[in-house]
């Protein structure tokens, strides 16, 4: 079971983007804003990334990462990874030491 739920509508995509703290990595970009009642998490694939396979088999390695952390703690945040070109082109590990870069290990 997930430890966090999605973030679905377009303005809280749109409130994270303009008050999250931004942290980069070279293929992966991470915005962390003060959330309300649990942790939410968004994935922004566009298509300058790939077709939609290629989209889609991202997010899905990316939520399977994510579910290694345990992001269900007291402080609730929102979260949107931003995924930009070229993460096509890692592997499942260097996507995962991406998501280190950005996030820190998991606990």
């Amino acid at each position: 079971m997930r430890s966090y739920h999605s973030l679905r509508r377009r303005a809280d995509f749109a409130r994270v983007a303009r008050q999250g703290q931004r942290r980069v990595a070279k293929h992966l970009t991470c915005l962390v804003a003060d959330g309300g009642e649990s942790t939410r998490i968004g994935l922004t694939v566009s298509a300058r990334v790939g077709g939609a396979v290629m989209r889609n088999r991202l997010r899905r390695q990316l939520r399977a990462i994510l579910d290694r952390y345990a992001l269900g703690g007291a402080a609730h945040r929102d979260i949107v990874f931003v995924v930009r070109p070229g993460a096509a082109d890692l592997t499942f590990t260097e996507l995962t030491a991406e998501v280190e870069r950005t996030l820190g290990p998991p606990s």
